[in-house]
């Protein structure tokens, strides 16, 4: 069972040498939301398991603002996260889906980029995203 904190023992995490995670190495409540997610836009959630998702750096100042408060764990929350390697951003294209969190850490981190797996890559088209998403993701031409 993994513990929301516990990244670097998961392996969750992009860098040098890293740039695909498997749904498996996920914490499990991301893996829970991924089924969720999936699920609810009458997509076959059967195509996560198993599946190596590469893991795409985007720059943090593509995505829009996003405002914190208590009633969802808030900045305490961010505060165990500060240091901590954390697992990508969800996006379906350009609709960040999860990870406010983490995006708020790389932030208050001073980090420029944020890893983000997209799943379009298991079918998932933007347009029948039903869950509410965070916002738009800017992509420059």
């Amino acid at each position: 069972m993994s513990s929301l904190y516990d990244f670097s023992k998961r392996g969750a995490v992009a860098g040098p040498d890293r740039d695909v995670c498997l749904f498996e190495e996920l914490p499990d409540d991301m893996q829970q939301l991924l089924w969720d997610i999936v699920g609810e836009a009458g997509f076959d959630e059967g195509r996560l398991a198993g599946h190596s998702f590469k893991v795409e750096m985007l720059p943090i100042s593509n995505f829009p603002p996003m405002t914190l408060d208590e009633s969802d764990r808030g900045g305490e929350h961010v505060a165990l996260m500060i240091g901590a390697q954390l697992p990508p951003v969800v996006r379906v294209g350009s609709k960040w889906i999860d990870g406010r969190h983490r995006l708020a850490a790389g932030t208050r981190m001073k980090g420029r980029f944020v890893p983000t797996i997209n799943l379009e890559e298991v079918g998932m088209l933007p347009s029948k995203v039903i869950s509410p998403y965070l916002g738009e993701i800017m992509f420059l031409a």
